[in-house]
């Protein structure tokens, strides 16, 4: 089918398989890449208008889990030595060890750079 005659129902029922298998977050990223596409297409003039514009809030939204602090000593006893036994990849591993050290959202220490850290002042300055 030549991408101009896509329409936002195609779209749609493709991404809806997805959503239908339980997956509705990849059925989110599916679309919104698919909009990447198609905003490239018009903005080279190989479409005149984004099929998928019109179908924001077309999906179900994944529900949200929060997950608590630990606060009680005997359960952050037991996820320090959870973390001690893990035998996974190394690399995850050794977040895993450091992350108590710092306090640091799971983010921060995965995209943290050398730039960012101090070792002289023991410093680390997550940027904004």
């Amino acid at each position: 089918m030549p991408i101009a005659d896509i329409t936002p129902a195609d779209v749609l029922a493709a991404v809806r398989k997805i959503e239908s298998a339980g997956n509705l977050e990849s059925a989110r990223r599916t679309l919104q890449l698919a909009s990447a596409v198609f905003r490239y297409a018009v903005a080279t003039a190989r479409l005149t208008s984004d099929p998928t514009r019109d179908l924001k809030g077309a999906l179900s939204s994944p529900r949200v889990t929060h997950y608590g602090a630990i606060t009680d000593a005997t359960r952050v006893g037991s996820l320090l030595r959870a973390i001690d036994g893990y035998e996974g990849q190394g690399m995850t591993r050794l977040a895993l060890l450091l992350a108590p050290h710092v306090f640091v959202r799971p983010g921060e220490l995965r995209h943290a750079t050398w730039a960012e850290i101090d070792i002289e002042t023991g410093l680390w300055t997550i940027p904004a």
